[in-house]
């Protein structure tokens, strides 16, 4: 007999119908465990049931709902205080609109979107980017003891100056151009390099390469939220004598610009942890991309610097938050898979926990020998 693939998108539809469908009541037929035909119908579960449905999620989506609960809470918040003092803002209102598109989105995952594989991958980094917009707009609302203060003082006590300022003897059109393309490629500089490890069907790797960068911005909103921190161009703009004035980009500049105007998410750069990762998973496992990509990785991180984006020390910090986000994602399935396994699914005899794998296999073959 041939023996027959298996590759890990098999394993997680194994994994779904045994996690998805077993009934958790003490009735049973023939020894085997019976489907729950009204599991999703209800609203109101078991414990048991809500554990059961946890451990159908992978580490990243269980992680989006842990973060996301509290990021609508905020967004709220703020929207309320705003419309009681008359001044909401449209952004915040759009924080509102995302909201709502991420939990109908959500809906229809839990629906059957699931069984759409590509989009159950990339579903978890769209959360991401998600909560990372309205964060930036909302975190005032949550810790208003920003460090700006503290930040520009270490960089003073470092290099004697401010570096945003410092910078403005190198101002021209050209240079503005180049590194607001850099800067304005952050969305999709770190996946590029995930997306091509997915059509390569390097599964190991881009597992750990889209966890890393998905865990770098988890991370990254965390310290956020502990230490807030408006950016440069805001704190510093009356020390500024040079405008930013690009060419073809002017444009995109302003946008950008805008975006990030007073915003708390300064520390850490998420622009150069998201950078390091991605460089440094490009090194690894696809080196002739890791060629293609550093121009850009070096000219976005110097450009959070000559933009007025960052602090010279959030860009230390986001370095030292990349090899700490690289780390956690090798570990993050294992781990899952320990915690389930332990604590959240209920126990059941014929369950077995090797079947509840969401890791990726190093072997992509399953023995199948005919007898006799």
């Amino acid at each position: 007999m041939v023996p027959k693939k298996t590759g890990y998108k098999t394993q997680l539809r194994k994994e779904n119908e045994i996690t998805g469908k077993f009934d958790l009541s003490p009735t049973k037929k023939n020894g085997a465990v019976q489907p729950m035909k009204d599991q999703n119908t209800r609203f109101f579960f078991s414990m048991d049931e809500w554990r059961v449905k946890i451990s159908r999620l992978r580490f990243e989506e269980f992680i989006a709902v842990l973060f996301f609960v509290p990021m609508m809470a905020i967004t709220l918040k703020a929207y309320f205080q705003l419309i009681a003092i008359g001044n909401l803002t449209r952004r915040v209102r759009g924080g509102l609109d995302r909201i709502l598109g991420t939990v109908i989105a959500f809906y229809l995952f839990s629906k059957g979107l699931r069984k759409w594989w590509f989009i159950r991958d990339w579903l978890p980094f769209a959360f991401c980017i998600a909560i990372y917009t309205n964060l930036h707009d909302t975190i005032h609302f949550v810790n208003p003891h920003d460090i700006q203060d503290k930040l520009m003082a270490i960089d003073q006590w470092m290099f004697g100056v401010q570096p945003c300022v410092w910078s403005e003897q190198f101002i021209n059109p050209v240079l503005t151009d180049i590194f607001t393309f850099c800067y304005s490629t952050f969305f999709w500089y770190g996946p590029s390099v995930a997306l091509a490890l997915y059509f390569l069907k390097r599964e190991k790797e881009f597992r750990h390469t889209i966890l890393s960068i998905i865990l770098g911005f988890y991370i990254g909103y965390i310290l956020y939220i502990i230490f807030p921190a408006a950016p440069p161009r805001y704190m510093l703009r009356h020390e500024f004598t040079i405008s930013l004035h690009g060419g073809y980009l002017e444009k995109t500049g302003q946008i950008i610009n805008l975006a990030a105007h007073k915003n708390r998410g300064a520390f850490p750069s998420l622009h150069t942890a998201g950078t390091i990762i991605a460089l440094a998973c490009a090194w690894r496992y696809i080196r002739w991309m890791f060629w293609i990509l550093t121009p850009i990785g070096i000219g976005l991180i110097l450009g959070t610097v000559y933009l007025r984006h960052h602090y010279v020390v959030d860009i230390i910090a986001g370095v030292a938050l990349a090899p700490l986000a690289l780390w956690v994602g090798a570990k993050a399935d294992p781990w899952w898979d320990h915690l389930r396994n332990r604590y959240i699914l209920p126990h059941d005899e014929n369950l077995q926990p090797d079947a509840l794998k969401t890791t990726y296999i190093e072997s992509d073959i399953e023995p199948n020998i005919e007898s006799g």
